[in-house]
């Protein structure tokens, strides 16, 4: 076999070497540049999910209010209340009727003065719960959306006060 003179082998050396530099180059600048498109693509990701939730979180407020508008109107409108003697069942057989624990979490109705009047739904935290708070969370429950008011209960009680806890959870995106 022949030997290949010296300036041969360095040369075929030197473009080996060239181009293991030359192709790690290239592959650093890519990860760099792959890099930068995930940071980007990440981003405008998490964007719009801040704009999709933003835009879904104001759209379920909306409709609870209207929801809230609709259901107290037409507890008032019926007078299911003024008769403290039958309102527990009138109003519990209107609630269970319209399906509404489907809507909302607990429902809590109360004189001004704080005495539970009725209450209705699914286990109700009555411990730690405060009448400033717009949510609440436990273990059990998960994070309630809190909602108040003032409602007509009859000219025996005169107004009361209302709260509706809805939950918040995966479902209802």
């Amino acid at each position: 076999m022949k030997k290949l003179p010296s300036m041969v082998k360095q040369a075929i050396s030197r473009v080996a070497i060239s181009m293991m530099l030359f192709a790690t180059l290239i592959i650093f600048s890519t990860s760099i540049f792959y890099q930068g498109l995930l940071k980007n693509s990440s981003k405008k990701h998490a964007e719009q999910l801040s704009s999709f939730y933003k835009t879904r979180i104001f759209q379920i407020n909306e409709e609870w209010e209207r929801w809230i508008r609709d259901f107290k109107s037409g507890i008032e409108f019926s007078h299911l209340l003024e008769n403290l003697e039958t309102h527990q069942e009138k109003i519990t057989a209107y609630l269970s009727f319209q399906e509404m624990d489907q809507h909302f979490h607990y429902f809590l109705l109360q004189t001004k003065g704080g005495n539970t009047v009725f209450d209705f739904g699914n286990g109700f935290p009555k411990k730690g719960i405060t009448t400033e708070e717009d949510y609440y969370f436990n273990a059990e429950d998960g994070l309630l959306k809190i909602f108040r008011g003032l409602i007509w209960l009859g000219n025996e009680q005169d107004m009361g006060k209302f709260s509706i806890f809805f939950c918040i959870d995966n479902k209802l995106f």
